[in-house]
């Protein structure tokens, strides 16, 4: 909420310094009327005179403060009592024009500055401020405060993930804070649109402490890195709540930073305590290098400048500018009118309260505080959309301010270029030097001891990155290989905060689906519908799957900073809020020739709503299946390409080994007695056993042969143990190129 500031040229007399007065303009009470004494019935009998005054209705406040606004602007003129009919020219009323400047955080430093600057000549300096202006910087001249006493703060809801913008009573502390910027370089008054009784009744001392209105799994993860397991025992001096603890232990369990049996940090929780972000962004940050590390992913160094980016981009606020009062409307239209219409400049969502507000004062203050008519608002929005859709990514959010991110570090001129395509210049300074400090930390960071469980890229030099980050100029797009990884990354970092669509079958049922524009969605964490912002450009193809970065509420739930997704993604990157049936026996668990692993497939779900994911294949745990199948693809030459050629000679078929379950069969009690005695169940560990006893398992395979073939095996035995010193990738190499074809 706006705070008035008047400059001194309007000051008419000499009040006492920083006097408060309230807002029928008596002095505000202090502590002293305590010490007043009143009868019973003179208690009562103003206590009924105050509800009278408010029964009435605000209509004698609004009055009184327009009356105050008109006077100011000079434009209410005297009337003589005695000849209503007759006009005073008073010549006190004969004042300049006014000179009205906003000032809040977001507004370019240029524009900030003007209300350092020299006022015009004749003119009244009036700025219109947020609360930065309550603490931080002290305007001079500036003699009358306007505190409308409210503050519109940022409240988040650890057991939802919700965030939502309220606007609340300040705090004492911050009404003496407003009050003090009055008469900084001489008298001054302070006029407080609330009365003393508010203040002194609904007013708290100070502000909330910041530990309970942020996420706080970054001070878990802190106080896990230090060896403190048992954070609800820690001696907080501002305690957050305990289920507060408890989510946030669950984040970091979500974000594979937690062992759930232990408490622990586990090696990928150790290695995200090392960077000074926040540990979703540090996830993300360690998981796109990861990937690009596992899978030989070109280029890393172009990889890390982007991934560093992104990372950059989802800690502060979306640049665009954004005006979604168009979009809200047709909401409204929808709802029957329910909804208010929301008016958003840069990422705040806060609703209009009524036309007053559009056309107070004949529209004068209106011009020189940039409120345009609904109609221009309307053109403007269009404008905006027009002038970004150029940075728009069809699958990512984040990578759209991404590229807005690059397209600002490679301008000749980055101030004409946000203002050409209104955009948010001071955020976008921020993400850049952010982005820069981030690739330094993880190249140092890449080598620290801590972080041995954790594969990390590595070779080349911060030069090396930013020489890859500005390759090809502006319109160099990202290789898909390269988006596909920073999705993932965006998917592991808020691996807890999914979303599913609702399907047409759901959609039916449901009576209040058709009230909202918008395909509604389910998100894993409550039951509660929620619909993508009117401002993500993932909102016209809609898809399947999406990760949001937050969840706002304003007339209804709404998703920002959406990016798409695969379905198959999460049980590799969520997969510590996925459940797996048990191995399934049909298909039956398989013996990977290149991997040198068994894998079976298992049907998981995600989440508490048990979502039903893909079939996925994982490495089989069971160590006596394992062994079975291990032994079943040795005989059918799955291991060994050379015991193909001796299939022939088989006398019983080795599907048996998996499909007989506790089969009397000598021959494949013995192998299978073998195998598990030594622990064999891969080739890398037979391969070790070989080099110890080098004829070990020869009795009991030449048992699974014919009698009268049983030679052949003794004639490839030495040909055997020479291809289990090879990997799988040169043994199978043609199979793997005929696959291929």
């Amino acid at each position: 909420m706006a705070d008035g500031f008047v400059g001194e040229d309007e000051l008419q007399e000499e009040p006492e310094f920083g006097e408060i007065m309230e807002a029928d303009g008596s002095p505000s009470g202090t502590d002293s009327e305590s010490d007043l004494e009143f009868s019973e019935t003179e208690s009562e009998k103003s206590e009924s005179m105050q509800d009278l005054k408010w029964s009435e209705g605000d209509c004698i406040h609004l009055e009184s403060i327009k009356d105050a606004f008109d006077a100011l602007l000079g434009t209410k003129k005297r009337v003589d009592s005695e000849n209503p009919t007759a006009v005073k020219q008073d010549s006190k009323n004969e004042i300049g024009p006014v000179y009205v400047l906003p000032l809040y955080a977001l507004l370019p430093a240029a524009s900030q500055l003007k209300v350092f600057g020299a006022v015009p000549e004749g003119s009244r300096l009036v700025v219109v401020a947020t609360n930065v202006a309550e603490t931080s910087i002290t305007i001079p001249g500036i003699r009358y405060v306007v505190d409308c006493g409210r503050a519109k703060e940022k409240v988040f809801e650890c057991s939802s993930g919700i965030t939502r913008y309220e606007i609340n009573w300040i705090s004492k502390a911050s009404a003496s804070q407003r009050a003090g910027r009055a008469g900084r370089t001489g008298p001054g008054h302070c006029y407080r649109l609330y009365s003393s009784a508010i203040f002194n009744d609904n007013f708290p001392d100070f502000p909330r402490p910041e530990i309970y209105r942020a996420p706080i799994e970054g001070t878990i993860l802190l106080l896990k890195s230090m060896n403190i397991v048992k954070v609800t025992r820690f001696p907080f001096i501002s305690e957050p709540a305990k289920s507060d603890l408890i989510e946030a232990e669950n984040c970091l369990h979500a974000l594979s930073a937690l062992d759930s049996n232990t408490g622990c940090l586990t090696p990928l929780g150790h290695a995200i305590a090392l960077y000074p972000i926040s540990p979703r962004h540090s996830r993300m940050l360690l998981t796109a290098m990861q990937i690009g590390h596992h899978y030989n992913v070109k280029d890393n160094p172009r990889l890390l400048a982007y991934a560093a980016a992104t990372v950059a981009a989802l800690s502060l606020d979306n640049p665009f500018m954004i005006d979604i009062a168009s979009e809200q409307d047709q909401d409204s239209k929808c709802e029957g009118g329910a909804s208010q219409n929301m008016h958003s400049t840069g990422t705040d969502v806060e609703p209009v309260q009524g036309k007053a507000d559009l056309e107070f004062s004949g529209g004068k203050v209106n011009a020189s505080l940039g409120i345009k008519s609904m109609t221009e608002r309307k053109e403007l929005t269009q404008a905006k959309k027009t002038h970004n859709q150029s940075y728009r990514h069809p699958l990512s959010d984040a990578l759209s301010i991404v590229k807005a991110l690059r397209a600002y570090e490679l301008s000749d001129d980055p101030e004409e270029l946000c203002s050409n395509k209104k955009m948010h210049s001071r955020i976008l300074y921020e993400m850049s030097k952010l982005r820069k400090q981030l690739i330094q930390v993880y190249l140092v960071y890449s080598n620290e001891k801590e972080t041995s469980g954790v594969s990390f890229c590595q070779g080349f030099t911060v030069a090396d990155v930013e020489v890859a980050w500005k390759k090809d100029g502006v319109h160099c797009d990202l290789c898909i290989k390269h988006e596909t990884v920073l999705r993932q990354a965006i998917c592991a970092g808020w691996a807890d905060r999914i979303a599913r669509k609702v399907n047409m079958i759901e959609m039916a049922k449901d009576s209040s689906a058709g009230k909202h524009k918008g395909r509604p969605y389910h998100i894993c964490a409550t039951d509660e519908k929620v619909y993508i912002h009117p401002s993500s450009s993932l909102r016209k193809h809609a898809p399947e799957y999406v990760v949001f970065n937050e969840l706002v509420r304003t007339s209804r739930p709404y998703m920002k900073l959406l990016t798409s997704i695969d379905v198959n993604w999460l049980v590799t990157h969520a997969s510590p809020l996925c459940t797996f049936s048990k191995p399934l026996s049909d298909p039956p668990p398989w013996y990977d020739s290149i991997a040198d692993d068994i894998y079976c497939w298992v049907s998981p779900t995600f989440g508490p709503h048990l979502w039903q994911l893909p079939l996925h294949q994982c490495p089989l745990k069971s160590k006596k299946h394992r062994v079975a199948v291990f032994a079943c693809a040795f005989l059918q030459g799955k291991v060994l390409p050379s015991m193909k050629m001796l299939n022939q000679y088989l006398a019983a078929d080795p599907s048996t080994l998996v499909v007989s379950s506790g089969s009397v069969q000598k021959r494949v009690i013995q192998l299978l007695h073998a195998l598990e005695t030594m622990s064999i169940d891969s080739r890398s560990k037979l391969r070790s056993i070989w080099e110890v006893q080098t004829d070990y398992l020869f009795q009991e395979i030449v048992a699974w042969f014919q009698k009268s073939y049983r030679l052949h095996l003794e004639s490839i035995w030495a040909v055997l143990k020479q291809e289990a010193q090879l990997d799988g990738k040169t043994l199978f190499a043609k199979e793997k190129r005929k696959k291929r074809k």
